[in-house]
């Protein structure tokens, strides 16, 4: 299994640009509230997983043939959480994670941290950015004028080194008094080198 995508059920607005992403995965699993986004789309999910509480009860009726992993609402572990650790025993490459920001802050930094457990495994997709963390060094693919924000998460960041941006680093170290917010890429491609430490890298889309 190459790629597996998470569809959640914080906020998606743009359908027409995130569906075609999900499609290019080779699994979709619909996490809660997510099934919601699926009946919207017309995206037929793998499997469902979480305690339903958000799940519209149409979407459920309409999935009830899908493969199903329910959940008590008291548990250990979020839907997302355990949505996770079901892809990871496929050991795929990537997991796609889609409706995950801009509802509650809580959940929103619960699955900004989540991304740090596992940096170069999860990537987060919304309607307006790309986001994924950063250890050691990684080229990204951009354009001129894009913009690219890095933020140390949750510990500083030591000697971080880009190439390719307007505003470049060389060695820098990043914590909670600096970050580099809203620099712009100036090729088709940047370079990131983190020395020590998880960057967080959020690409905007525009």
């Amino acid at each position: 299994m190459e790629r597996i995508a998470l569809i959640a059920n914080s906020k998606i607005t743009n359908y027409s640009l995130i569906k075609p992403i999900i499609l290019q995965n080779d699994k979709v699993i619909a996490v809660d509230g997510g099934l919601n986004h699926c009946e919207t789309m017309g995206i037929t999910p793998d499997l469902i997983i979480g305690d339903l509480d958000s799940a519209n009860e149409s979407s459920i009726q309409k999935y009830a043939a899908i493969p199903t992993k329910i959940y008590p609402n008291d548990k250990d572990h979020s839907d997302l959480e355990l949505a996770v650790i079901e892809c990871l025993q496929d050991n795929p490459k990537i997991i796609t994670l889609f409706g995950v920001l801009e509802n509650r802050i809580d959940h929103t930094l619960s699955n900004l941290y989540l991304l740090t457990r596992y940096p170069g495994k999860i990537v987060i997709e919304s309607d307006h950015e790309t986001v994924h963390c950063i250890t050691g060094f990684q080229e990204i693919a951009c354009q001129p004028g894009q913009q690219i924000s890095l933020i140390a998460l949750p510990s500083p960041c030591i000697g971080v080194t880009t190439s390719g941006l307007k505003w470049e680093l060389a060695g820098q170290t990043l914590d909670q008094s600096f970050f580099s917010l809203s620099n712009v890429s100036l090729k088709s491609s940047c370079s990131i080198e983190v020395r020590e430490g998880t960057l967080l890298c959020c690409l905007s889309r525009h």
